[in-house]
C-alpha cells in the first residue's frame, strides 16, 4: 500500500497526537491532593504519635494502637491514600513529594521499640557511664 506524502504526514500527526493526548489527559483526570487538608490531619497524627511516645517512651509499630487515647481515627490523605509512617523514627508524612513550604511537625525524642534506640546509638553506655 503505497501513501502520498499528505498520508504519511496526516498518520505521523495522528500518532503523535495520541502519544502525547493520552498521559495529558491521564495526568488531568488523577486527582490532586489538597496539601492543606493533608498537612493538617498529619500534623494530628504526627502529635498522636508524638504524645503516644512521650506517654509510652517509644513509638509505636504502627498506628492502630494510636486509636482511640491519641486519635479517634487513622486519617487517610486527601485523595484516600494511607500516610507513611517510619516506627523506627515515628515521622509521619505524605505518599507522595509534600509541596514546597509544606509545615510538618518533627517527632519528639523516643526510643525506638524494643527500647534499642539508646543502644544503636550509645547513649545508653554514656549515660551510664556519665560522659
Amino acid at each position: 500500500m503505497d501513501l502520498g506524502p499528505k498520508q504519511f504526514i496526516f498518520g505521523l500527526l495522528i500518532i503523535l497526537m495520541l502519544l502525547v493526548g493520552i498521559p495529558v489527559l491521564v495526568n488531568l483526570t488523577k486527582p490532586k491532593p489538597d496539601y492543606d487538608a493533608d498537612a493538617k490531619a498529619m500534623a494530628e497524627l504526627q502529635q498522636a504519635v508524638n504524645a503516644y511516645a512521650s506517654r509510652s517512651g517509644q513509638y509505636p509499630l504502627e498506628m492502630v494502637p494510636l486509636v482511640p487515647n491519641y486519635i479517634a481515627e487513622i486519617p487517610k490523605t486527601s485523595i484516600g491514600k494511607d500516610f507513611l509512617y517510619d516506627y523506627r523514627t515515628g515521622q509521619v508524612s505524605t505518599p507522595y513529594p509534600p509541596k514546597k513550604g509544606m509545615m510538618t511537625i518533627k517527632p519528639t525524642t523516643g526510643k525506638t521499640p524494643g527500647g534499642m534506640g539508646d543502644a544503636l546509638t550509645g547513649l545508653s553506655v554514656s549515660n551510664e557511664l556519665n560522659f
